[in-house]
């Protein structure tokens, strides 16, 4: 791939402005995230493990909630489809759904599996242990019938599409295909968050959002150089038929492919500097705020910057949690325009 690299000129701060008025549909696994927090002072004469003597639990939405929990912390309003068992767990979570004013009717509830619920156990803010109660084979007929009747009837009102893919059994190419051919139908984009295991069935997507070892493993092609990221990224557009690719990279940012014309563009986005305190949940927030911006009309460079400072915002804190939308307002007006120098285009 060739590198003519320059600076975008099309690109203002003041094009940040944070959207609200737009609706999302969020489609996909949702998990129920826990935190035991306590101290260790104690090995115990069981076995040699640490005692945690727990002093607090507290409970987070985690997977496609957490991607719905940022789009209305953002004022924007939001819909959410995905399967509960009917458990404790489940209830918990519709509770916590209530709490941040999402409508739990594109639930569906699953009676033979379990609500998939991550424990995460802390001792003075490191995490010692991981504790996962889910079911990862797919979902029955019953249910994912259910599923593509919410879809359908959500869809109606909603301003863009977010497919939120954990492999936990919600998802597959029929599901897929339908959400993507109802948004097509509306004219409104759909963006996904993707695993592996269906990464080949979202092809025709407005734009898939994989972090850089998943854009690697999808092609089989580890990504460590800028070359291995052209490569990849081309080839994910041309297979995948994306109209954008949107690729997080961690403390390096994110790459951003967009068609033009016959030809192909990456647009690197650096990351905002920030001590990185916890990477849990930043590629749902990437995946929100990119796409709460395509909804309200920001350009995909636009979106991309405004997802890139928010993920940024949120592995300065521990464990799942919603972009604040004044602490992102904050970031834009104080470093939106010196940031803007330092983005850098390359044909491919």
């Amino acid at each position: 791939p060739s590198m003519a690299a320059s600076t975008r000129p099309d690109s203002q701060p003041d094009d940040l402005a944070l959207p609200s008025a737009a609706r999302v549909l969020v489609l996909g696994d949702v998990i129920l995230d826990s935190y035991l927090r306590g101290q260790a002072n104690r090995i115990s004469a069981e076995a040699p493990v640490p005692i945690i003597d727990v002093e607090s639990e507290e409970y987070r939405l985690g997977g496609a909630a957490n991607v719905a929990a940022n789009i209305t912390a953002l004022g924007a309003s939001c819909d959410l489809i995905g399967a509960v068992g009917d458990d404790g767990s489940g209830k918990t979570f519709r509770k916590l759904l209530a709490h941040v004013g999402i409508a739990d009717d594109g639930l569906v509830t699953d009676p033979s599996r379990p609500t998939s619920h991550k424990t995460r156990v802390l001792a003075r803010n490191q995490q010692v242990l991981r504790l996962d109660q889910e079911s990862r084979a797919p979902i029955d007929e019953r249910t994912r019938a259910l599923a593509l009747e919410r879809l359908t009837g959500l869809i109606s009102t909603a301003d863009a599409v977010i497919i939120e893919d954990y492999d936990k059994g919600l998802l597959d190419e029929a599901l897929i295909v339908a959400a993507r051919d109802m948004a097509k139908a509306r004219g409104i984009p759909v963006v996904v968050d993707p695993k592996l295991e269906n990464f080949w069935h979202y092809g025709g997507v407005t734009c898939v959002t994989p972090n850089v070892y998943e854009a690697g493993a999808a092609v089989k092609r580890p990504i460590s150089t800028g070359d291995d990221l052209r490569s990849v990224g081309e080839r994910l557009v041309q297979e995948l038929d994306l109209d954008h690719l949107l690729i997080t990279r961690g403390a390096d940012g994110v790459a951003l492919f967009e068609r033009t014309g016959s030809g192909l563009t990456v647009t690197h986005v650096p990351a905002a500097s920030r001590e990185v305190y916890d990477v849990t949940g930043a590629g749902d927030t990437a995946v929100a705020v990119y796409t709460l911006g395509l909804a309200a009309g920001m350009s995909p460079l636009n979106a991309a910057r405004l997802a890139n400072y928010a993920g940024g915002l949120v592995v300065g804190h521990l464990g799942c949690v919603s972009v604040d939308r004044d602490e992102l307002a904050d970031v834009i007006a104080r470093h939106a325009a010196a940031d803007l120098a330092h983005v850098r285009v390359e044909t491919v």
